[in-house]
């Protein structure tokens, strides 16, 4: 039987881990049981640390196989083509909305509800796809919007129709309003809002990367891998000083090391990128044939230039001049961007994860736990490389095919005959065709 004294030892103790939760403490609770000797707790560590060795050789195994799995398939999907990537993308954001989503999600609550306030979370989850991938999808689709009218209805006054199935929602989900869970409701609303601003808007733009250069996706994508690889490695084998305290495992060391070999691991992808077509060349159109041939003019981000060397290192003895890529040279920026900056989606979801006291954000991936937990970082990633190219590499409205055809598969008809019958007697005065 426990004393006075320990009694009270056990309540003040219980009473400073409801305080100050740590993720320590939140583990403790969990595996401690309820044994109230000391004899029962140093039993119950032994048989726990025997039991946890082969057990975390399993784990290992589990995500070493899985990993090796997602690299390979991600490698598939880069050769398939753009289109692939772009479902992709699609795809893992809709997973990322759902993992969050399921957070504040209360079933008991839920089945006292209308049908429609329980499905409108997935309904604004569409209404936004519809309203982001829309917007550049149409002039992707603009062939086949010719030839198919359907296609034709979905991407006509596309913005307007978009805002008419949100105000649908809006009043559907006022409506559905109930007495007794209006803080429930109201909350889960403003937190489906703040899930698609930050995953579903921002994986959009991920998309645009994409189809405007596999390189815009593919070398970000590397970088933030890249950095998180060796900031574990250089963490393990330097790692003294903590780096910050919602991450207590993260060190300056591993922060360094890996910002170094990070830069430097830019500079060599971007130059292998700048090599290959595939990498390079934006898809005008809509492909789904897996693995066809890409082929275009250089663009402006890799077409060589003249550069000059600062002037102290051509006092040394350096050229006054070299000519590199624009693309190998932004690398730069890129990579401090996935060494400083992007870290900081993953210390956020390690707080978040904090906050509801849980490991992993879903187990959707065997030994990795959910898609937000392999995405964290790549989101402020995808959407920095979309703002800063097209900043630094203004898109230029090139008189090109698609551009054209995806003004003309809105005409009317008549016009649209108007404009063949034009273009036709011209081919034929030039001797082009035969009529």
């Amino acid at each position: 039987m426990p004393t006075l004294r320990q009694r009270k030892g056990a309540a003040a103790a219980t009473s400073h881990s409801d305080a100050n939760p740590t993720e320590t403490e939140t583990e403790t609770e969990f595996e401690g049981g309820n044994d109230s000797t000391g004899i029962s707790n140093a039993s119950s560590s032994t048989s726990v640390t025997a039991a946890a060795a082969p057990a975390k050789k399993s784990d290992f195994g589990v995500r070493a196989i899985w990993t090796l799995i997602m690299v390979a398939g991600f490698l598939l999907l880069v050769a398939a083509g753009h289109v692939y990537l772009v479902l992709l993308v699609l795809f893992l954001s809709t997973g990322f909305f759902r993992e969050i989503l399921e957070l504040k999600k209360r079933r008991e609550k839920d089945s006292q509800l209308p049908l429609f306030f329980r499905v409108i979370n997935w309904y604004f989850l569409l209404v936004t796809v519809y309203w982001m991938y829309g917007r550049w999808l149409k002039g992707h689709f603009a062939a086949l919007t010719i030839e198919h009218p359907i296609l034709q209805f979905v991407f006509q006054h596309q913005p307007f129709k978009s805002f008419a199935m949100y105000t649908l929602g809006f009043v559907g989900f006022v409506a559905t309003l109930q007495k007794g869970f209006y803080k429930y409701q109201f909350g889960l609303f403003a937190w489906t809002h703040m899930t698609l601003l930050f995953i579903i808007v921002q994986a959009s733009m991920m998309s645009v990367n994409i189809m405007d250069g596999m390189m815009w996706f593919f070398l970000p994508c590397g970088l933030v891998i890249w950095n998180d690889v060796f900031a574990y490695i250089f963490g393990r084998a330097f790692g003294r000083t903590p780096l910050i305290k919602i991450s207590p495992k993260k060190t300056w060391e591993g922060f360094i090391g890996a910002g170094i070999t990070t830069v430097m691991w830019g500079f060599v992808c971007s130059y292998f990128l700048t090599k290959f077509e595939w990498f390079y060349c934006p898809q005008p159109k809509i492909i789904f044939e897996p693995f066809a041939d890409l082929h275009c003019d250089l663009p402006e981000a890799i077409a060589p230039r003249l550069y000059q060397w600062p002037p102290p290192l051509v006092a040394l003895g350096m050229p006054s001049t070299f000519e590199a890529s624009p693309l190998v040279i932004h690398s730069f920026t890129l990579s401090v961007f996935a060494s400083i900056i992007a870290p900081f989606g993953g210390f956020f979801a390690s707080g978040f994860k904090r906050a509801f006291k849980i490991k992993d954000f879903a187990e959707t991936i065997p030994g990795h736990g959910g898609i937000a937990d392999r995405m964290d970082c790549q989101i402020i990633m995808g959407v920095f490389v979309y703002v800063y190219r097209y900043t630094f590499f203004p898109a230029v409205t090139a008189l090109t095919v698609p551009n054209l055809l995806s003004k003309i598969a809105f005409l009317p008809q008549e016009q649209q005959l108007e404009l063949f019958e034009t273009l036709r007697d011209a081919l034929v005065a030039r001797d082009l065709i035969s009529r």
